[in-house]
């Protein structure tokens, strides 16, 4: 099994990434992952189709319930409710996908095979993400317009 100790010790960005993913998805996922098993070896691996799906409903599952929860929300969190529903879906949907990635259990070596997995491309790709494209982009698309000073305080 491959050293994942370098993903796991990125917690504070593991709930960067946590934090646009809905708490029912997070529930759910880790319930089935529990519910399925640990495969010690790798021709346990009898329920690799079973999270294949589970991991293809719930990133398909995870942006739809995002944009819903933002664009019912009377408070979006900068520009147009349909901004806002857009732009949190489509980093709702990145998110799930890194942190199944990143979680590494045995359900996503069966899946992927442990030569496909690489905590070091999951630390990389769990900073980058968390650190640097969600803030920008996050900053670039929901900014509000700067209001003109000079139109404060007219009639």
């Amino acid at each position: 099994m491959p050293n994942i100790q370098s993903v796991k010790d990125n917690n504070d960005l593991l709930t960067r990434i946590i934090k646009y993913i809905p708490a029912e998805i997070i529930t759910l996922y880790t319930s089935c992952v529990a519910i399925l098993g640990d495969p010690a070896k790798p021709e346990d691996c009898t329920d690799q189709n079973i999270f294949k799906w589970l991991a293809i409903i719930l990133i398909v599952v995870t942006p739809v319930w995002k944009f819903y929860a933002v664009k019912d929300n009377d408070n979006p969190s900068g520009g147009s409710k349909l901004k806002a529903a857009i732009f949190n879906a489509a980093v709702a949907m990145i998110s799930i996908t890194i942190y199944i990635y990143v979680s590494a259990n045995h359900l996503l070596f069966c899946w992927i095979g442990e030569e496909r997995f690489s905590p070091k491309v999951g630390a990389i790709v769990l900073l980058v993400f968390s650190i640097l494209i969600v803030p920008l982009l996050e900053n670039i698309i929901l900014r509000q317009p700067p209001t003109s000073p000079n139109a404060v305080g007219r009639k």
